[in-house]
């Protein structure tokens, strides 16, 4: 099943969902802290809102490619050539500042997920054919209409940086939040390189490493995962790009923790860390199941695996821990939907699916949920289609979808307990940040 490539996003329109990141999968045959930057004082926390909604926490990622048995593996390439790293060397942090364009008063035009507000906490314009990243902190990182990269707070609008220069011409002007050397950054893909910010920087010049030869960067796990001809993968340690050798036929997956998950068609994986030997890790089978028929996502400390049932037209997805191989949460759902399933998972690690089978991650618990097909999840919700309606299901309770309107627009992600949407205005586009309802 291929899925659109995010580098195509033409920009958040009307009813668009939000087009998640790809990444490798694979299929069975039937039977079978550095130095490199200097960071500066967090931001000053707003007051919090009086209703308490899951805020953002972590990168949002989303849906995976699945690969037929005997297929090569596939990594979406989202950059072709270089990558970065560039060096924040001042020390200091501007003082946020109001955002131009924050009102209290402003309303969203569309209608709206359910829970929230249609009278946003601020807006801001963003550049058309750009998408917005949420980060670490409760922070939202956009391109602004003159090619500068801005990150505000997602509670207020503050505008914690921008970045003094424009985005270089190469740029693919789609910023993404994730980690390197465990600590939160922004991320530009620029032609043969990535540039990085330092969330909690000040916007100044960036850390810029160029990418190897032939490298292909995906983004499913903790932070930039580069494929490389041969047996090699390589991360980001120390500041530098550094390689690991993948063990016998397997094929890096996602960056985890400090290093590389590398799995193999059979569902067993490799950890792969730099200057270690590799550690095999051999998942335990959850209850009713009885083989590995697919490896369907990795990264943030999990595995996600589909496994045959051992008995009736049933089968099983099951979320396990990429460290011990345990099984966290699993359940059964009809064989035909767990063929080809999307994952789909929520940037702040709330709640996720596979296909039909939904989990609720901060428990964790697995229900399916017969029919449902995600597009996106943010905070507790799922938000996807069951046939050709549009619904939100709650991770929680799978069995009472509510049906979204026409039109609906799906969010990016939550920061601050703030849900970020989309929608066109006179000027352009802009990012709207509702509270809940």
């Amino acid at each position: 099943m291929s899925v659109p490539d995010p580098g195509a996003n033409a920009g958040p329109a009307p009813g668009e969902a939000p087009r998640p990141f790809t990444g490798p999968v694979y299929q069975a045959p039937p039977e079978q802290d550095e130095p490199w930057l200097r960071p500066a004082p967090p931001p000053a926390r707003p007051a919090r809102p009086a209703a308490k909604v899951p805020g953002t926490r972590r990168r949002f990622e989303r849906r995976v490619m699945l690969l037929g048995a005997g297929s090569a593996l596939a990594v979406s390439v989202l950059v072709a050539g270089g990558f970065s790293l560039l060096r924040d060397d001042d020390g200091g942090r501007p003082a946020p500042t109001a955002a131009p364009s924050p009102s209290a008063t402003a309303r969203f035009n569309r209608q709206v997920p359910p829970g929230w507000s249609d009278r946003a906490a601020w807006q801001a314009a963003i550049r058309p054919g750009t998408r917005p990243a949420i980060a670490d902190g409760g922070m939202v990182a956009l391109v602004t209409n003159d090619r500068r990269l801005q990150l505000r707070h997602g509670a207020t609008g503050a505008v914690i940086w921008t970045t003094a220069a424009a985005l270089p011409p190469d740029a693919a002007g789609e910023p993404v939040a994730t980690h390197a050397d465990g600590r939160p950054v922004i991320a530009v893909q620029a032609g043969q390189r990535l540039l990085l910010w330092p969330v909690n920087g000040t916007g100044a010049d960036p850390l810029t490493l160029d990418l190897p030869d032939k490298a292909r960067l995906s983004w499913a796990g903790d932070g930039p995962l580069l494929t490389l001809p041969g047996r090699e993968a390589a991360l980001v340690s120390g500041g530098r790009i550094v390689r690991v050798t993948l063990p016998g036929q397997a094929v890096a997956m996602a960056v985890d923790g400090t290093g590389v998950l590398a799995a193999t068609g059979k569902g067993l994986w490799w950890r792969v860390a730099p200057g270690a030997a590799p550690v095999k890790i051999v998942p335990k089978a959850p209850a009713g199941a009885r083989a590995v028929t697919r490896v369907a996502a990795a990264g943030h400390g999990t595995v996600a695996l589909v496994w045959s049932a051992r008995k009736g037209g049933d089968a099983v997805a099951a979320l396990h821990d990429a460290v011990s191989g345990q099984v966290r949460a699993a359940a059964a759902a009809p064989a035909a939907q767990l063929r080809a399933p999307v994952w789909a998972r929520g940037a702040d690690g709330a709640a996720a699916a596979l296909g039909p089978v939904l989990f609720d991650l901060g428990r964790p618990a697995a229900v399916a949920r017969p029919g449902f097909s995600p597009l996106t999840a943010a905070g507790p919700t799922l938000y996807g289609r069951i046939g050709k309606r549009l619904v939100a299901v709650p991770a929680a309770a799978p069995a009472a979808p509510a049906d979204l309107p026409q039109g609906t627009a799906l969010p990016w992600g939550i920061a601050a307990e703030r849900v970020i949407v989309a929608d066109r205005t006179a000027d352009g586009v802009a990012l709207f940040a509702l509270p809940p309802r």
